[in-house]
This record gives structure tokens, sequence and C-alpha cells, in this order.
């Protein structure tokens, strides 16, 4: 699936992930409360993210036609699509899924 030079430079990125000093900016991006937030909603935005998109993409498309709209309006219904993905499953973890992962944990 990837050729070898692709998979080298993966590896090595992902490499250098995981050998990340803890004194590096990159590392302290990545353990900020935004990153660690979005980390733990992650899996709503993967659930919720295409539900989102096609509710938000048909109905301006009932509308106008998505196939006529210029590349600025287009990437901005894409940014504010993003925004609403990302609003919806921060509410949909912490009241979904969060409280059953606390259950699930008493349960243990």
């Amino acid at each position: 699936m990837y050729s070898y030079p692709s998979l080298l430079l993966v590896t090595i990125f992902f490499m250098a992930l995981i050998f990340l000093r803890s004194e590096s900016w990159l590392y302290k991006i990545l353990t900020s409360k935004a990153f660690i937030i979005g980390g733990q909603a992650s899996y709503s935005m993967y659930i919720l993210h295409t539900f989102i998109l096609f509710l938000i993409f048909s109905s301006i498309n009932r509308y106008y036609p998505i196939a006529e709209i210029s590349p600025i309006i287009f990437w901005l219904i894409v940014f504010v699509s993003m925004i609403v993905v990302i609003i919806f499953s921060l509410i949909s973890y912490r009241y979904v899924e969060h409280p059953f992962i606390q259950k699930n944990l008493k349960n243990n």
C-alpha cells in the first residue's frame, strides 16, 4: 500500500513522536488541555462528522447547488461545519460517552 520511502518517513515521524522530550514545544502543545479534550472527544467526532456534514451540505445543496459555489464560500462552509462538528462532539462526549465511561469504571 505504501512505497518504501513513504513508509520510512511515516516511521521516522512516529518514532520522533515517541521519543519527544517533555521540554519541547511540541510536547507541550500535544499535552495541552485543548488537545487532551480533543482526543477524548475524537470518537464522537469520528461518529458524528459524516452525519453533520451530510445535513449541512444537503441543506445548502437544496437551495444552491454545491457545484456552483465559489471555492472561498465552499471552504467557509467547511470551516463552519468543522466548528459545528467540534461543538456537537464535545457535547456528545460530555453527556453520552463520559457517563458510560464513569459507570464502567465504577463497576470494575
